[in-house]
């Protein structure tokens, strides 16, 4: 599959996700845990789009790897190591665990937006991928 096209599926699935959290979270979260975790559905719904964006960026990961552009890979941690902390000084304090959860699924889009700029020069975006090698989209 082109690195698209495994782009498109984590999205799609991370979508999905999102949709049955807002469809059926609260049913699932009073079944799951506790009948007060029922009233906890933004969070579920911040962390399951936080979750989706991981998915995404984990794919873009496999590819750096398979294209062996390992040494822009750990800035790009550092990158997701440095936005969880700013963004959970900042909206922890505030907002408890609803901003815990804001925290770390805009940590996930900066290292999205940060991991798609270096995917994209790295080719994987416009070439298809196989393996280890990429050739050239015919």
């Amino acid at each position: 599959l082109a690195m698209r096209q495994l782009l498109i599926l984590a999205a799609g699935l991370g979508t999905t996700g999102v949709v049955v959290a807002y469809a059926a979270g609260d049913f699932a979260m009073r079944i799951l845990f506790r009948p007060e975790y029922a009233g906890r559905r933004p969070v579920l719904l911040w962390l399951m789009t936080g979750a989706a964006l991981s998915c995404v960026v984990s794919v873009m990961g496999f590819g750096l790897t398979a294209a062996r552009k390992f040494r822009v890979q750990a800035p790009l941690c550092l990158v997701l190591l440095v936005a969880t902390t700013a963004l959970s000084s900042v909206l922890v304090p505030r907002w408890g665990l609803l901003g815990a959860s804001i925290a770390i699924t805009l940590s996930w889009a900066v290292t999205a937006a940060c991991m798609g700029v270096v995917a994209w020069k790295a080719g994987l975006l416009t070439s298809r991928f196989e393996g280890a090698v990429l050739l050239e989209a015919a």
